[in-house]
C-alpha cells in the first residue's frame, strides 16, 4: 500500500493538491500496448451515430428559414439561447452523473423529438422543442468532446505515445465523418423539393428525416463507453475529496475556467466558430432560396458538406504540426466568402449573378466548407489539448461561446442587411486570427523557456 498525492490544474504553480489518499499500486492499471484499435472503432461508431442524427437535423436547420423566415430564425435563436443556458448550468453536472456515453444518447434523443415537432411546424410546437433541443445539445456536444478526448488519449497511450498526440487526428476523423451529414441530408432535401410538389414535399422530407434521426439514436444507444483508467482514478479522488460538491460548484468550474489565460485567448476563436456557423446555416441558405429556389439550398449545402468533410480530415491530420498554416487556409477561405458577399450585396446584384453564373453559388459553398472545417477542428483540438485535465468544463465553455456566436447572428434575423451581418462575421474572423497568433506565440515562448 502506498500513499499517493495527486494534483489537478493547468499550471504547476496553481495546481490544487488533493487530500492524501491510500491506493494500492496493484489497482492502478498499466497501459496495454495493443495498437488502440478498439478506441478507433469507438470513435468511428460515435461519428456514424452523429452522422445519422445530424443528417436529419442539419438538413432541417438549413431549410427552416426558407420555409418560414420568422419562425425559422426565432426557433434557431431560442435553440441557441437554451444551448447557452445548458452549457453553463446543465452539461457538466449531467455528464458527471450519466457519463459521456449516456449523455450523448440522451442529448441525441432531444434531436429526434425536434424532428417530430417539425411535422407540425407551427410556433407552438417549434419553440418548446427548440428549448428542449438546446438543453440536450449542450449536453450532447460537451459529452462528445469528452468522449473523443478520452478515446484519443486511450488510443495514443495504447500505442505507447503521449496522451495528447492523437487529439488532432481523432477530432479530424470525427468531423470528417460527421460533416458528411451535410452531403446526405441536403441531397435528400434537394431531390425531394425538386421532384415532390406542394406541401407534400415538406411533410415527406420531415418523415424521412425523423426515420434517419431515429436510426442515429439506436446507433448511439449501442455505443460502447470510453474510459481512461488513470483518469478515472483521478476523478474518483476528486469525487471523494469533494463529497459535498453541488451543481453550483460544477457551474463555478465552467465560470472559473474563464480565469485561465489560455481560455481568455481562446474565447474569440470559440465565439467566431458560432458566428460563422450561424451565418452559413441561417443567412447563406436563406439568401440562396431567395435568389434561386428551395432545392438549390440542398444542392449547395451538399457541396459545402463534401468539401467540409474532406477538409476536416486533412485539417485534423495537419493541425498538430502545421497549425498556423491550417488556420491561414481557413482564414483565406472565409475571408473570400465574406468579402464577396459584402461587396456584391452592398454594390452589386446577387440575383443576376446567380442567374448568369450558377457556379458562383457552389464556389461560395466550397469556401464556406473549407473555412468551417478549420475553425471547427482547430478549437476542438486546442480545448482537448490545453484543458485535458478539465475536459467537461472546457468543452462546456467552448459550446457556451459557440452558442453565443450563433445567437448573435440569429437574433438579427432578417432585420439587418446581409452585407452588415457579413461585416460583423468578418470582424470576428480578424479577432480570431489575432487570438491564434497570440496563443501560438505564448506556446513558443513557453517551449523556449523550458530549453
Amino acid at each position: 500500500m502506498s500513499l499517493i498525492r495527486r494534483s489537478y490544474g493547468t499550471d504547476d504553480d496553481n495546481a490544487q493538491s488533493l487530500p492524501e489518499t491510500d491506493y494500492d499500486n496493484d489497482k492502478i492499471p498499466e497501459v496495454v500496448i495493443n495498437g488502440g484499435r478498439p478506441h478507433l472503432i469507438n470513435l468511428l461508431w460515435l461519428s456514424f451515430g452523429f452522422f445519422l442524427s445530424f443528417s436529419a437535423f442539419n438538413g432541417t436547420s438549413n431549410i427552416l428559414t426558407s420555409i418560414d423566415v420568422n419562425v425559422g430564425f426565432n426557433t434557431s435563436a431560442i435553440l441557441y439561447a437554451a444551448f447557452c443556458f445548458g452549457s453553463l448550468f446543465l452539461s457538466t453536472s449531467f455528464i458527471s452523473l450519466c457519463g459521456p456515453k449516456w449523455s450523448v444518447f440522451l442529448g441525441a434523443f432531444c434531436y429526434t423529438l425536434f424532428q417530430a415537432a417539425n411535422l407540425k411546424g407551427t410556433a407552438e410546437y417549434m419553440y418548446p422543442s427548440a428549448v428542449l433541443l438546446g438543453l440536450g445539445a449542450s449536453v450532447l456536444w460537451a459529452a462528445q468532446g469528452s468522449y473523443v478526448t478520452l478515446a484519443a488519449a486511450n488510443y495514443a497511450l495504447n500505442r505507447g505515445h503521449p496522451a495528447d498526440s492523437s487529439q488532432g487526428i481523432f477530432q479530424g476523423i470525427f468531423f470528417g465523418v460527421f460533416q458528411c451529414n451535410q452531403v446526405v441530408g441536403n441531397l435528400i432535401s434537394g431531390f425531394i423539393f425538386l421532384y415532390v410538389t406542394g406541401d407534400g414535399a415538406t411533410h415527406t422530407l420531415f418523415y424521412v428525416y425523423l426515420g434517419i434521426s431515429g436510426a442515429g439514436l439506436i446507433f448511439l444507444f449501442l455505443l460502447r463507453a470510453e474510459t481512461n483508467p488513470l483518469m478515472d482514478i483521478r476523478l474518483t479522488v476528486l469525487s471523494e475529496a469533494d463529497s459535498d460538491e453541488t451543481v453550483l460548484k460544477r457551474v463555478s468550474a465552467v465560470a472559473g475556467i474563464h480565469l485561465d489565460r489560455k481560455m481568455l485567448i481562446m474565447i474569440p476563436i470559440l465565439y467566431y466558430n458560432g458566428l460563422e456557423q450561424g451565418f452559413i446555416t441561417g443567412d447563406f441558405t436563406a439568401n440562396t432560396k431567395e435568389q434561386r429556389s428551395r432545392e438549390w439550398v440542398g444542392f449547395s449545402m451538399a457541396v459545402f458538406g463534401v468539401v467540409n468533410a474532406v477538409s476536416s480530415v486533412l485539417a485534423g491530420r495537419a493541425i498538430r504540426s502545421y497549425g498556423k498554416i491550417v488556420v491561414a487556409a481557413g482564414t483565406v477561405a472565409h475571408g473570400f466568402l465574406l468579402a464577396f458577399v459584402i461587396y456584391v450585396h452592398r454594390f452589386g446584384d446577387f440575383k443576376a449573378l446567380y442567374a448568369d453564373h450558377l457556379w458562383v453559388l457552389f464556389v461560395l459553398a466550397a469556401a464556406a466548407g473549407v473555412g468551417d472545417a478549420v475553425w471547427t477542428t482547430y478549437p476542438n483540438t486546442e480545448i482537448g489539448t490545453l484543458f485535458s485535465d478539465r475536459i467537461m468544463p472546457g468543452y462546456s465553455t467552448m459550446k457556451l461561446w459557440n452558442s453565443l456566436g450563433n445567437v448573435t447572428i440569429l437574433v438579427l434575423g432578417n432585420h439587418v442587411p446581409l452585407w452588415a451581418k457579413a461585416t460583423l462575421v468578418a470582424a470576428g474572423l480578424l479577432l480570431s486570427v489575432v487570438a491564434v497568433i497570440v496563443l501560438h506565440s505564448q506556446r513558443s515562448r513557453s517551449r523556449y523557456s523550458r530549453v
